[in-house]
């Protein structure tokens, strides 16, 4: 399953965008570059493209945040997840540790730290920052975002017994289906095919995201199910899909599959 979404959330209207663009063309023909810098709101501009999927334009504008404050949890945080989404596993590791030494008392860091790691395929190393994560989530919707991780990291290591104690755990402080995907796709690896298939079936009557009804239908091997919505996905949200099909473990078995990479790799 993708990797989750930054634990601050909300959009930015048009319009207030336009005004603030328009501001720093007029700012920087009439002021010297570095009071440009100063004035200009680069985290707002960030949150702008990260919310389009416009990872790196988001990138570029948290860097010159991070000069007006060095301290900002919320641009750091967003720059951990960008990198993330751009396949820069190694600076978001970097970036979660900065989080967890300016906030250590959240938990936001260390969930961001492990999801590097898993990243990485150093699912080992993740296993503690996971739990010093799950640790310091005090709302149920902050523990469900750190259970998916958690389930996607023991799927990496193939810990079947695991995944499911751990997305048990999850989906009883509410439905996820990214969860339930996991979880069937343990079952599967326990020769639980038929509760597995009907998880499933229970998934894609509910789902609407074109990504996770792929997830799915990898885990019940329909290959042109999977690559049917594949390739919707792909078109509504390359920038997140592309780095996804390299690192979920719903499409480990597929990495080499001609149709597959036909969808990922368009020439």
């Amino acid at each position: 399953m993708p990797i989750p979404f930054s634990t601050t959330f909300g959009t930015l209207p048009r319009k207030l965008e336009a005004q603030v663009q328009k501001f720093q063309k007029l700012l920087s023909k009439e002021a010297p570059e570095e009071e440009s810098n100063r004035l200009v709101p680069h985290s707002f501009l960030g949150d702008r493209q990260f919310n389009k999927y416009n990872y790196k334009q988001a990138l570029g504008y948290y860097k010159k945040a991070l000069v007006q404050d060095p301290h900002d949890i919320h641009v750091i945080e967003r720059m951990a997840l960008s990198y993330i989404w751009t396949g820069k596993f190694n600076e978001a590791l970097l970036k979660s540790e900065e989080y967890i030494l300016y906030q250590p008392e959240l938990y936001g860091g260390y969930l961001l730290k492990g999801s590097a790691l898993t990243c990485l395929r150093r699912a080992k190393e993740a296993i503690p920052w996971y739990e010093k994560a799950l640790n310091r989530a005090k709302h149920p919707r902050e523990r469900l975002l750190v259970y998916g991780s958690i389930t996607n990291n023991y799927l990496v290591m193939r810990d079947w017994e695991n995944v499911l104690s751990t997305a048990n755990a999850s989906l009883e402080l509410g439905r996820s289906n990214a969860v339930l995907i996991n979880k069937a796709r343990a079952l599967m690896n326990v020769s639980k095919s038929k509760e597995a298939k009907s998880i499933v079936k229970g998934v894609l009557l509910a789902e609407k995201d074109n990504y996770l009804r792929a997830c799915a239908y990898a885990v019940i091997n329909d290959k042109e199910r999977m690559l049917a919505e594949l390739s919707i996905a792909m078109k509504e949200k390359a920038a997140i899909s592309k780095i996804n099909f390299k690192t979920d473990f719903d499409f480990a078995d597929y990495q080499d599959d001609a149709d597959f990479r036909r969808i990922i790799y368009p020439t």
